[in-house]
């Protein structure tokens, strides 16, 4: 029998094993839902997504998205969107979350196979499969797995793993040419292939997500402690890989500017906050315990803590311990791999997340390389007899734990209710369970939230602005400005703030106002495309149509085939009398997004405006079926039957436009007009 065949179909068999436990352990996630958190914002919403096409696409790659450049994520994000149907590519609320959520399993499981054969190429022994089980199923990954938004760190991770296995290949190639001459001539012709292979998926990688700025660090240990490689060869090998983290690190950093971030630590405190996160991940991975989106650990609370003149002695103790032991290369290796994957989130340079907290399970999908390492290595030494029984027993402790944590991210009231449970002060998690039941129409639960994120956190710019959008979304206008007000002087660099204060100045008749905190916006944060749009649409009401219309072309040429985009230049087009124009541009929107509101009473203003009522009245039904609660829809309908001489159907749509937006002048105006009486 050829043994040599015999070994590879067992390598072959075991792998297998191990990416059937877990994927069958995270195959619940394709039916879990989109998640309030993040998901509206990077999928659900995007505008670059909808619809997926490529000039959508060219902008993803063009230029950095919410001041991160992920172009390799988003184009993944887009192909999903794709897969989820035609019919919803331009539609808010009709992308299949199962898709993006197999999307995420599938790329966590190459993730692992990735882990599998790095591990096999360094401890040269099948029980790299017990690295490989520990990698995937250690609770610390679920938030990346199971969450929409945490596809960009899986994508990431399955090009990192890949990467540094052929990069391992490159360099165990390198000690092992072979005298005979041409012999060497085609075995450097390998090693060459392998290197450039490790390089294009280390790109992919760091397209993929920042945090892999830290591959070439990685990829150094390995090859200069691990592998025993020359010092000067292993600086010489990684010194291409850093320059490009370099120029991406750059280009990130400047897309996601420092005045974003609330509270930016003393300098001679990070290394205390960095030494703090250190021991946050080393207890987590070994008691993965009360884990949660938001542990509330920022600099700001640490400063003010006890903790951070403690927790720093932990990783001094292990290190000084392990001295003390002689430990052996390989706890060594796999801890320096621990410090170096997560060096870019440790708070020793400043990022936007702190002002939540330093720490989050996902920041540590890299960094469980270092321990499946360990225990790779460890199992491959151990009595045959203690590694079988300990490997079945940790495999189903693991897929357990996993399943658990995993159960509560099945959509955003489960989601809320685990993650308030560890952290009952975070105001990111009660804005979100806030947004949730209002949505459900429990507006003075929702409210309650809203109000006990301002009380815990008052001196916090985001709490008064959460707050102040939520009273803005109820139509209390004067209060919401009060509460962003407030915000704008403890933030006055967040262009959202002058953006929502613009928004509720145009609710309260005051477009002029508005104006000027449209174009402040746009000024503190020029790619602010909202606000962009928001300014075209004051534009338009004040009747400045040049100016809107100029606006909304930049925003239709950047936004390819986005229908909310040509219904508003359509709009503003019809306003200037180009019916045919607005028409046709009107009637497209409707086409991309048949389920969305505003393109079908765009559509409707063109023909009631073109002399068809009755086409006018469809399409303003079509908008009031898909959405019984827009406002603006009930009004225009209403003045369109009172002309048609049908006042009782005039008069119930008025009512309707006044119950949804008590605020709604031109509504009340409308309905006194046909009652004679103020309603």
């Amino acid at each position: 029998m050829n043994r040599p065949l015999v070994r590879t179909a067992g390598t072959l068999a075991l792998a297998a094993l191990v990416l059937v436990v877990v994927s069958g352990t995270f195959a619940r996630v394709r039916h879990f839902e989109f998640l309030d958190y993040d998901d509206p914002v990077h999928v659900v919403n995007n505008p670059h997504l909808r619809p997926p096409v490529r000039d959508n696409l060219g902008e993803l790659w063009r230029r950095p998205y919410r001041g991160v450049y992920i172009p390799v994520a988003y184009t993944f994000f887009a192909a999903e969107a794709w897969l989820a149907g035609p019919s919803g590519a331009g539609e808010t609320v009709a992308l299949d979350p199962s898709v993006f959520h197999t999307g995420a399993l599938v790329a966590h499981t190459l993730a692992v196979l990735g882990v599998f054969l790095l591990l096999r190429e360094l401890i040269e022994h099948d029980w790299a499969a017990a690295g490989a089980i520990l990698f995937g199923l250690h609770p610390l990954q679920v938030e990346s797995v199971a969450h929409v938004t945490g596809t960009p760190g899986v994508l990431c991770g399955a090009f990192s793993m890949f990467a540094l296995w052929q990069y391992v290949q490159y360099a165990k190639g390198g000690l092992d040419l072979s005298s005979d001459a041409k012999r060497r001539s085609s075995r450097r012709w390998i090693i060459g292939t392998h290197y450039v292979l490790a390089t294009l998926l280390f790109v992919l990688a760091i397209l993929s997500k920042p945090l892999a700025v830290a591959l070439p660090l990685v990829a150094f240990i390995l090859d200069w402690l691990w592998l025993r490689r020359p010092l000067l060869r292993a600086v010489l090998a990684v010194a291409p890989w850093l320059l490009i983290a370099v120029g991406l690190a750059i280009l990130t950093k400047g897309a996601q500017p420092d005045q974003e971030i609330a509270y930016r630590s003393s300098a001679w405190a990070r290394p205390l906050i960095a030494a703090d996160a250190l021991t946050f991940y080393l207890v987590k991975l070994v008691v993965p315990l009360k884990l949660g989106p938001d542990y509330g650990r920022s600099p700001a609370w640490l400063m003010e803590s006890s903790a951070l003149y403690w927790t720093w002695t932990v990783p001094v103790a292990m290190v000084t311990l392990a001295a003390w032991l002689r430990a052996g290369r390989w706890w060594w290796v796999s801890i320096a791999i621990v410090v170096a994957a997560l060096l870019p989130v440790l708070g020793l340079i400043p990022f936007a997340y702190q002002d939540f907290s330093t720490v989050a399970d996902r920041y540590a999908y890299l960094a469980m390389l270092g321990p499946a390492l360990a225990i790779g290595y460890r199992m491959a030494r151990a009595p045959r007899l203690w590694a079988i029984g300990g490997a079945t027993l940790g495999t189903a402790a693991l897929a357990i734990a996993c399943a658990m944590q995993t159960a509560h991210w099945r959509n955003t009231d489960t989601f809320v209710a685990r993650a308030l449970a560890v952290n009952p002060t975070s105001y990111l998690l009660l804005d979100i369970a806030g947004d949730a039941l209002e949505r459900r129409g429990a507006w003075d639960e929702a409210f309650e939230y809203y109000l006990r994120a301002r009380d815990l956190h008052p001196e916090i710019a985001r709490t008064q602005l959460n707050l102040g959008l939520a009273l803005c979304r109820r139509g209390r206008l004067n209060e919401a400005l009060v509460s962003l007000e407030q915000a704008r002087q403890l933030a006055p660099e967040l262009a959202i703030i002058d953006d929502q204060m613009g928004m509720a100045l145009v609710g309260l008749g005051k477009p002029e106002e508005a104006v000027g905190y449209f174009q402040e916006a746009l000024r503190k944060q020029p790619n602010f495309e909202l606000a962009r749009k928001n300014l075209a649409d004051t534009f338009r009401s004040l009747g400045r149509l040049d100016d809107a219309i100029g606006i909304y072309r930049e925003l239709v040429a950047r936004y390819a085939k986005n229908a909310a985009m040509m219904s508003a230049l359509g709009s503003a087009l019809l306003a200037r009398g180009e019916a045919a124009e607005a028409e046709r541009l009107c009637r497209e929107a409707v086409r991309l997004a048949p389920r969305e509101p505003v393109a079908h009473h765009n559509l409707a203003a063109v023909l009631e405006q073109t002399g068809r009522p009755d086409e006018a009245i469809a399409e303003y039904r079509a908008a009031l079926a898909l959405d019984p609660q827009f406002a603006e829809a009930h009004n225009n309908l209403g003045v369109l039957f009172l002309s048609q001489g049908r006042p009782d159907d005039a008069r119930r749509h008025l009512a309707q436009a006044l119950r949804i937006r008590p605020d709604f002048v031109q509504a009340r105006r409308n309905l006194e007009a046909i009652t004679g009486t103020r309603p």
